[in-house]
């Protein structure tokens, strides 16, 4: 009897019947590994080597197929169509700054890997650009930048001490944390067998406010903007980029690092690297709206380019040079020293600009609007550092 209980009670127990989960495919964990492509075992080795590279005094092992396919020149060179496709030799001609890079520039077409410092970034984007490597091309454009950045500084100058400054960031070169790709500063993740020589023959220059801080011209203190551009790259070579570099982005780079660096320098009555510019240049940086110093500024230093050559003091250039100063901005008591010069009294066109300048300081607050219509070119417009 209690056995037939007992077996009643359990009939009423529910029923679970265990069943292993279902895999579910989207919570799936998946791991993601790269490694160096095959073809990097195979840099300057003979082994299925089928062309020779000369650069200099240099000969590299090379393979057609890795060739053509990291660079669309090489492609057209060694195609059939041209008489380099026949020969197991391939001379290249290179400049020095150049071949001394080449080793690091072919290993990055066999093996996507490089370390670039700044101290060579520029021959190797010189050879990316001549190759059509664009992988390269585009990470050097950044490390260029990068070490183009201009730093807006503001102060507040008073008259019993002198001016305090805070630095804002307004470079429009190249931010590490917002790069794309799979670029690193950390050498120590790094497969290019050239690292090992990095650390010691490099040494990036500082771009900190400290190492460049100058006192202000008493000319300056009414103004509370300054730039401080990078000297990562020999000014020299910052006058290269922008005369031949093709690539708007680092002329225009340039051009506003060159700006900084010699508007410093004229605050110091410095005109040594500003006086052996070319006309070209002068008026280029003279014309830019982003060359943000005090007008008074611009025209002294126009005044003493000119001054320094007789050949420049003829009004052809004193016209195309003194024509980018924006007179209208100018303090009456600066245009009345402007135009007691003896190279404005000999330029008709210029004497025009600062009659022009005079009557819209006298009456931009009483003539009608149709009068002040005709007061809205550049000439009075005021600079401004360039856009983030």
């Amino acid at each position: 009897m209690k056995r037939s209980k007992l077996g009643s009670r359990a009939n009423t127990y529910p029923r679970v019947v265990l069943q292993p989960f279902m895999a579910d495919p989207t919570d799936q964990h998946r791991c993601h590994y790269t490694t160096e492509p095959a073809t990097a075992s195979l840099f300057n080795k003979p082994q299925y080597s089928d062309l020779k590279l000369k650069v200099g005094q240099e000969c590299f092992y090379a393979h057609r197929v890795v060739l053509c396919a990291a660079s669309e020149v090489f492609s057209v060179m060694l195609n059939n169509g041209w008489a380099e496709s026949k020969n197991n030799e391939l001379v290249l001609h290179e400049e020095g700054a150049c071949a001394k890079v080449f080793d690091r520039f072919l290993y990055f077409c066999y093996s996507g890997s490089i370390t670039i410092s700044e101290s060579y970034v520029i021959p190797l984007f010189t050879l990316a650009d001549k190759y059509d490597v664009k992988p390269l091309y585009e990470e050097c454009i950044k490390i260029i930048e990068q070490g183009l950045k201009v730093y807006v500084v503001h102060s507040s100058p008073s008259e019993d001490s002198a001016p305090s400054v805070s630095i804002q960031d307004d470079s429009i070169g190249f931010s590490q944390n917002s790069a794309s790709g799979s670029s690193s500063s950390d050498d120590s993740t790094s497969s290019d067998p050239f690292d090992s020589d990095d650390s010691s023959s490099h040494e990036t220059p500082s771009t900190s406010f400290a190492s460049h801080q100058v006192p202000l011209s008493p000319i300056k203190t009414a103004h509370t903007l300054r730039l401080i551009g990078s000297e990562t790259f020999p000014i020299s070579v910052v006058i290269k980029m922008i005369q031949m570099w093709h690539n708007t982005r680092l002329s225009t780079a340039a051009l506003y690092n060159l700006e900084a660096r010699l508007g410093n320098q004229i605050l110091q009555d410095n005109f040594i690297n500003w006086s052996s510019l070319s006309q070209d240049l002068i008026t280029q940086m003279l014309a830019d709206s982003h060359f943000c110093y005090g007008e008074y500024i611009l025209f002294r230093a126009a005044k003493a380019w000119l001054e320094q050559e007789p050949l420049r003091q003829v009004n052809e250039v004193i016209s195309a040079v003194l024509c980018h100063i924006r007179y209208p901005l100018l303090e009456a008591h600066e245009l009345y020293e402007v135009e007691k010069s003896s190279l404005v009294q000999t330029c008709e066109q210029v004497k025009n600009l600062i009659q022009e300048a005079m009557r819209y300081q006298l009456f931009q607050n009483f003539c009608s609007l149709e009068d002040k219509a005709k007061w809205n070119g550049t000439q009075f417009q005021l600079r401004k550092p360039r856009p983030r």
